[in-house]
């Protein structure tokens, strides 16, 4: 059961169980409910888009990186050791 690897995690685990994450046998303990990873992924990329990339878009924009960088980047085109961007830009 989960609950035997954090103590006094109890209503941490009602929590995920309220959640859809875990599930409760009676008399037994908590458990990974079948549905659970992926809820918990849902859960994870719902708060990545509120609340990590508005700062990474910030950041973006204070630094005068493009998408199109970050794209370039995302495919292995990324900068280089010259400091060069893709598009042979000096970053």
């Amino acid at each position: 059961p989960l609950h035997e690897f954090v103590p006094h995690s109890k209503d941490a685990l009602q929590t995920l169980a309220d959640r859809g994450i875990a599930r409760c046998e009676r008399g037994t303990g908590y458990f990974v409910a079948e549905e659970g990873p992926a809820v918990a992924a849902e859960n994870r990329r719902g708060r990545f888009f509120r609340e990590e990339l508005p700062g990474l878009f910030r950041r973006m924009d204070e630094l005068g990186i493009g998408i199109e960088t970050i794209i370039d980047s995302w495919n292995g085109r990324g900068p280089d050791s010259s400091g060069e961007d893709a598009a042979g830009e000096t970053i």
